[in-house]
């Protein structure tokens, strides 16, 4: 074991003469420079400290952060509780694609619809922050989660429509059931369509719209299930096409064989007389091809836009032939819903 330094004994008078040495050599250089022989000493000295050096503790890692902890203490002093919340919005998208269209199918084929586009395009999903998105392939395409081969009764009556409503409220409900329900600030929602899938978009609108209760005159409602706030707050369309059962370009046949046999004049006076009833009602609005057929039938019969949907953007291609895919409006008589728009 290594012993002390022993120090030397410095008499009085020696003490006085360094004392004067020192003040001159100070004169002499800078006012900060020490004696070499006080700097052994003080090294000398330094290797004889034991004492251990104590440093605070660490914060928890999982404890709660400095904001949370003011928090806290602002609380206890109003004699409130003190609460740690950690709320999350969930965003939960939903794109619906057009008759024919899916994603894995048209991989590399530069044949992507825009809603397949938009969703490739959309944040993966991230259950921290309450981000999620749901593809929906189109009518007439596969679609394992259904049992949907993708057959002609798909592509020309809107076949397996109403499985990938129910299939799209499943993933719906299990996506709002990852998060304990006061855990959850609100559920927004946007859906996207195009075409059929576009008619699919409204018609999951709704049944959205039809799981909520809201205040009159409010935008935002209620999802029923978890008592909290909900709102589709975009509604994404492109090319409203329903046709759903028999087309409208059934009716059809028979308009042109009765052109050939009666005067153009005729014919347009007679069909003017039972068009209206082919439309949402007697007022300006969607002008579906005339007949009996008109392609809403089971789960397209009501399209409007819900009182949920906060935004409507509607885009639609001015030249088309639309025999067999004609145009459904979102349109509500002679007037547009709140926060909807056409663009053509």
């Amino acid at each position: 074991m290594n012993s002390a330094p022993v120090l030397p004994t410095i008499s009085p008078r020696a003490a006085m003469n360094n004392s004067s040495k020192t003040t001159e050599t100070a004169t002499a250089g800078p006012a900060t420079r020490q004696p070499y022989e006080a700097l052994g000493s003080s090294a000398a000295a330094s290797r004889t400290l034991s004492a251990p050096v104590c440093s605070p503790p660490h914060a928890p890692i999982d404890g709660p952060d400095l904001a949370q902890r003011a928090q806290a203490l602002g609380a206890r002093l109003d004699g409130q509780p003190a609460t740690h919340t950690c709320k999350v919005t969930l965003r939960i998208s939903f794109f619906f694609d057009g008759t024919g269209n899916n994603l894995d199918a048209d991989e590399g084929t530069d044949k992507h619809s825009n809603v397949a586009r938009l969703f490739k395009a959309h944040p993966r999903e991230d259950v921290a922050k309450g981000i999620y998105a749901h593809y929906i392939p189109g009518l007439g395409t596969y679609f394992k989660e259904i049992s949907d081969i993708g057959d002609d009764d798909g592509m020309a009556f809107g076949k397996y429509g109403d499985a990938r409503l129910d299939q799209a409220m499943k993933w719906f409900d299990a996506t709002v059931a990852k998060h304990p329900a006061d855990k959850i600030e609100s559920v927004n929602l946007a859906i996207f369509g195009f075409s059929r899938g576009a008619t699919l978009a409204r018609a999951f609108a709704r049944r959205i719209n039809d799981r909520c209760a809201w205040d009159a005159g409010s935008r935002q409602g209620t999802l029923r299930s978890i008592h909290r706030p909900c709102e589709i707050y975009f509604l994404g369309l492109f090319d409203t096409v329903a046709s759903v059962g028999l087309p409208a370009s059934t009716s059809l046949g028979s308009l042109a064989t009765a052109k050939k046999w009666v005067a153009l004049d005729t014919a347009m006076a007679q069909r003017r007389s039972w068009l209206n009833t082919l439309a949402f009602g007697d007022k300006p609005g969607a002008d579906p091809t005339p007949g009996v057929f008109d392609g809403h039938a089971s789960w397209a019969s009501n399209l409007r836009i819900p009182p949920l949907v906060t935004r409507t953007l509607h885009l639609m291609a001015m030249n088309e032939f639309r025999n067999s895919f004609p145009l459904d409006t979102v349109w509500d008589g002679a007037k547009l819903p709140d926060g909807a728009q056409e663009i053509v």
